[in-house]
């Protein structure tokens, strides 16, 4: 609070404008401004309430109470919690940070341009298989999107209802494996995976959201992803994944590729290349052989439900 007396000591402006408008707020003494303290400003008219709440994010526009006209036409002993106050707490619940294994994958082959798809069945092979895979390993299929950088998916390992000690090794397996079931259909494929902590939550507004993944793993994904397409690889990974998958996966083999420096991280990260099975080998220009068929002994490839 302020100092009794008076309260906080300032220079008065010599303009009589000015004098003016601070006499609403404080006590002009001998030339000095004495901050006392200003009544409250009046309430805003409830239609310019609602006006303000359109610019509010809906997780907070939802918990701000309705204006008083709403408020009064509510039934007497109505529950205080509206469904869409419900909805906010669930939306803030499903807020947070947690670790995750996010897979950026790139389609190439679906159209003359990264941006065309002239074969809209062909596509549709190419979602079912990429969906086929990932639900097979337990993986969230979190976005699909095409656009001026091509056709892309995101995929999670670690989301709720879909997290395992072996998240890394199930993302992993879902990048190489999307990748030789793509081969066969002749669509061409590149994947970033990293491992890390991120922001998992909704992003959009009430009528349309998703439930998505921020943050610098992603986007180091999405950049391993691009180095992967450019330089003929399959799937390129972060260290974090390639330890954590050797935690899981003893057997599986990785290339170390050179210390890169990525926009947005201090330090360089060093970036991996895995081993292929034999039947993912040959459509890719760079890979060896190993073999994902079987699940790690102790691990757990089917979690419950959260």
């Amino acid at each position: 609070g302020l100092p009794r007396g008076g309260g906080l000591q300032l220079s008065c402006p010599a303009d009589a404008d000015a004098r003016a408008r601070l006499a609403r707020f404080c006590s002009l003494r001998r030339g000095r401004v004495a901050l006392t303290g200003a009544a409250p400003p009046p309430p805003l008219a409830p239609a310019a309430v609602r006006r303000l709440l359109d610019f509010l994010p809906a997780v907070v526009r939802d918990l701000v109470p309705s204006p008083p006209d709403e408020a009064d036409a509510a039934p007497a002993g109505a529950a205080a919690a509206s469904p869409a106050a419900a909805k906010s707490r669930l939306r803030l619940l499903l807020t947070e940070h947690r670790p995750v294994t996010a897979v950026f994958l790139g389609l190439s082959g679906l159209g003359e341009r990264p941006c065309e798809v002239s074969d809209l069945f062909a596509a549709q092979r190419a979602v079912l298989a990429v969906h086929s895979v990932a639900t097979a390993l337990r993986g969230a299929v979190l976005r699909l999107i095409t656009d001026d950088k091509g056709t892309r998916f995101l995929i999670s390992c670690g989301v709720p209802g879909f997290a395992a000690a072996d998240d890394a090794w199930r993302a992993l397996s879902i990048a190489i494996k999307c990748h030789a079931a793509l081969a066969e259909l002749g669509v061409g494929c590149a994947a970033g995976v990293t491992t890390g902590y991120c922001f998992c939550g909704e992003s959009g507004c009430t009528s349309r959201a998703e439930y998505t993944l921020h943050g610098r793993r992603v986007n180091l994904a999405a950049r391993l992803m691009t180095r992967a397409a450019a330089e003929g690889y399959a799937v390129l990974c972060d260290d974090e994944t390639e330890q954590q998958t050797r935690t899981h996966r003893p057997q599986q083999a990785f290339t170390p590729l050179d210390v890169a420096a990525i926009k947005g991280f201090a330090e360089p990260v060093g970036v991996f290349a895995p081993a292929l099975p034999p039947d993912a080998a040959g459509a890719s220009t760079r890979g060896s052989s190993s073999d994902l068929n079987q699940s790690p002994s102790g691990a757990r490839l089917i979690p419950p439900p959260l």
